[in-house]
């Protein structure tokens, strides 16, 4: 989004690194890189909002398109929980909100979240509540969003990226040493385009 990206330019600049990046705003489901580029970052689960399989090919095909030899796709998914209930409110967070006013006289936000899965398209509706909280507790303003996302296990994804022509590495919990045979509950990803 366009405040998600002048905020990266803001802290590029603040890094001596702005000469180094260059910002673009486009269609996830249609990328298009004006030239090849070494790394293409998809964070936060990003991916798992393509639920149409034509979007998803076209978005790795213009990814791999857009990539050098050898560049990377880096993307990160949570893993999805067999065992969450559906129809039933979940808390995912209490934070406290900047200091600095903005969100007056909101010092706290409150979110949580209702699932509901449909097994017949293998996809999540999300229902997300946020609650900006006063220092009493009391509540100031309340905004609820809904998403779909289709959640994909380590190996699905494996297994799309793969297809999609990338070599892929996967990095549960975002620590290279995670116990085998342990829950994770997020996937790093490395897709590196592979140098034909």
């Amino acid at each position: 989004s366009p405040p998600m990206l002048g905020v990266l330019v803001r802290k590029a600049a603040a890094a001596e690194l702005a000469e180094r990046i260059r910002p673009l705003v486009s269609d996830m489901a249609r990328p298009a890189c004006a030239r090849p580029v070494a790394a293409i970052l998809c964070p936060y689960s990003a991916f798992g909002y393509l639920v149409d399989p034509d979007d998803r090919a076209r978005m790795l095909a213009g990814a791999h398109a857009g990539l050098l030899p050898g560049g990377r796709l880096l993307l990160d998914m949570y893993v999805p929980d067999e065992a969450l209930p559906e129809d039933t409110e979940i808390a995912d967070y209490v934070r406290e909100l900047p200091a600095d006013g903005r969100w007056a006289p909101a010092v706290r936000l409150a979110r949580s979240k209702w699932l509901a899965h449909d097994p017949r398209t293998g996809i999540n509706r999300i229902d997300r509540h946020y609650r900006f909280l006063a220092a009493d507790g009391g509540l100031v303003r309340e905004v609820r969003t809904t998403s779909l996302q289709r959640p994909y296990p380590p190996e699905a994804l494996r297994r799309v990226l793969t297809e999609a022509g990338f070599e892929v590495a996967l990095v549960p919990d975002f620590d290279p040493a995670h116990p085998p045979g342990s829950r994770a509950r997020a996937t790093a990803v490395v897709a590196h385009r592979r140098c034909d």
